[in-house]
């Protein structure tokens, strides 16, 4: 199973781009597009909690701006 579907969507309910997600996970655009649609390996967990831990800092830097929705 990929990234849950939830925190992909949370990532684009906030107007964060998947590159810059993907910069900031220090991964390339095309890894992160794997593990967001079709990834499910054994690393899946891991890479949820990385995901969701540069999700959370990219909004809380957009909330810090006055650009969170």
């Amino acid at each position: 199973m990929p990234i849950s579907k939830e925190l992909v969507l949370r990532r684009k309910r906030h107007y964060i781009s998947a590159r810059k997600m993907a910069i900031e996970l220090g991964v390339s655009y095309g890894w992160l597009r794997q593990i967001e649609k079709y990834y499910s390996g054994p690393s899946i967990p891991d890479w949820e909690r990385r995901y969701e831990g540069v999700l959370l800092k990219l909004v809380s830097e957009k909330a810090g701006k006055g650009g969170a929705k």
